[in-house]
């Protein structure tokens, strides 16, 4: 009788034991889990703080390259007019300087940097998407509620406008008083904002007058690089009257490409022209009316402008 409760016992027992060895390493399991789990949440917490301090350190180095970068040309007024942004001295300019606001954090446009209190015009850093390096730009806040991204500038000559494709594809002058932004710029600006689209306004003032002009339209958009940086604008609203409208579903074109290169090449400049146009904002800048009309800086073929500005806002 002894034997065989000896040989149950011996026949039971190891499994007996395994099942109690079994739990307890699972509670011991469950333990260290629980102990890892709390340590990679605190690994997290460390990592987000040490992201964050980054991003700060970063921001501040940004600000101090920066202002080592505009040093020699910083304003010497007893106020800056541009805080908090930079001031510096240009004395080609009317108001003897310009703000320089790029230390700003990197936003997606000019009117989110409006939208986020940064209420200077000047230049700022823009990144339109995730998938796009950081643009330098110029912000207008003043205009029509601000908010505006301007795409062109025309203002003393000072830049020459005659330039082939791939000079219009990337942008050229300088954004303080000259320039086009560049049509592959263009055209990621409107599509970025393809939710609700964007508007554009042309601010210029003819030669002889002091008043300035305007022509809005709440619908633009350019192309990507594939159908020729196409142009679609619809929406007139202003006081210059709607001469770009007639430019509406044209192609770009500059002297060397583009389906109406002849008519670049014969006015002297680049745009969206149909044989050949109505506006020609980019065309040779004629201080002294030398050139026939069409060929200088005009709207409508009809006003020789002195001025000429292109801004873009999402809506």
């Amino acid at each position: 009788m002894k034997f065989l409760i000896l040989l149950v016992l011996t026949a039971i027992l190891p499994n007996f034991l395994k099942a109690s060895t079994t739990t307890d390493d699972i509670g011991l399991l469950k333990s260290q889990v629980k102990a890892l789990s709390n340590k990679l949440t605190q690994a997290t917490k460390m990592i987000t703080e040490t992201n964050q301090k980054l991003a700060h350190v970063t921001q501040e180095n940004r600000y101090l390259t920066m202002k080592d970068q505009v040093q020699n040309g910083v304003c010497h007024f007893s106020t800056n007019p541009c805080e908090p942004c930079f001031c510096v001295e240009d004395y080609s300019m009317v108001e003897k300087y310009y703000c320089d606001c790029r230390a700003q954090p990197i936003r997606r446009d000019c009117k989110e940097h409006y939208d986020q209190g940064e209420r200077i015009s000047g230049l700022y850093v823009i990144n339109k998407s995730a998938y796009s390096l950081a643009v330098q730009v110029y912000c207008d806040h003043v205009t029509d509620g601000g908010g505006w991204t301007v795409l062109q500038r025309r203002i003393d000559g000072s830049e020459n406008f005659y330039r082939n494709w791939t000079e219009y594809e990337i942008g050229f002058g300088r954004l303080n008083r000259e320039f086009w932004l560049g049509n592959e710029n263009l055209y990621r600006l409107t599509a970025q904002a393809f939710m609700k689209g964007s508007e554009v306004r042309f601010d210029m003032q003819k030669r002889g007058s002091s008043s300035l002009m305007w022509a809005k339209y709440s619908n633009f958009e350019v192309t990507s690089k594939s159908t020729g940086y196409e142009l679609h604008i619809s929406g007139y609203s202003g006081n210059a009257g709607d001469h770009m409208t007639y430019h509406n579903g044209a192609k770009f074109s500059t002297y060397d490409r583009g389906a109406a290169s002849g008519c670049a090449s014969f006015h002297k400049g680049a745009f969206w022209f149909v044989k050949c146009h109505r506006v020609n904002v980019n065309g040779a800048y004629d201080k002294f009316a030398l050139l026939p009309i069409a060929d200088s800086v005009t709207w409508g073929v009809i006003y020789r402008l002195r001025f000429s500005e292109i801004k873009i806002r999402r809506k």
